[in-house]
């Protein structure tokens, strides 16, 4: 049975201002307090993985620098940027108001998962790159495996596990899905017992 350890970055200043933000914005004070919080927990319940992998965009980043700062030690652990783990890319909104980029899509009468702004992503090429993940995943040699990602590559991981779609998840939550051959168990999802 191999583990997925799944965590989604901290409170990001894209978060807040509820703008698009693909590549460079940072973690709050917040996202990185929770992300501190974290690796506190991680440390307190003995979490072993074979390797982590994360997002190279820097609030991901900047995530699992917090959780390494609250004490999980991965001095031992293989680490890796991974960009099959990045946000949707929504280039053409960029820095602009969430709310734009979805009556844009609202507009052009294509399915949700089929729109695809200028120079960005779709629903489907997301959904793509976490195909890809879970397949190198299942047929690695890694039995534990934690990632740092977003949550739109969280919501299609969950949904390809056969899992209905999550909604929302919390800045800096801890989620463990149990996966054997095509059977998939979650064990505890968006949890956020650390910040409490």
């Amino acid at each position: 049975m191999k583990k997925l350890y799944i965590v989604r970055h901290g409170q990001s200043e894209g978060n807040i201002i509820k703008h698009v933000s693909f590549a460079h914005t940072p973690i709050t004070e917040k996202g990185r307090n929770d992300a501190y919080r974290l690796g506190k927990r991680l440390k307190r319940e003995k979490i072993k993985v074979d390797i982590i992998f994360y997002s190279p965009l820097t609030r991901s980043a900047q995530t699992l620098e917090a959780i390494k700062e609250g004490g999980f030690d991965i001095s031992q652990i293989q680490v890796k940027p991974n960009p099959l783990l990045q946000e949707i890319n929504r280039k053409e909104f960029e820095g602009k108001p969430s709310d734009e980029y979805y009556a844009k899509r609202s507009e052009s009468g294509l399915p949700v998962n089929d729109y695809r702004c200028k120079g960005g992503e779709s629903e489907n090429d997301v959904k793509k790159r976490a195909i890809k993940f879970l397949d190198n995943f299942k047929s690695s040699k890694f039995d534990s495996v934690l990632i740092v990602t977003h949550g739109h590559f969280i919501a299609w991981i969950m949904i390809l596990l056969g899992f209905s779609d999550i909604g929302h998840m919390h800045g800096a939550s801890l989620s463990l899905v149990k996966i054997n051959g095509n059977n998939a168990r979650v064990a505890f999802l968006d949890d956020i017992s650390h910040l409490k």
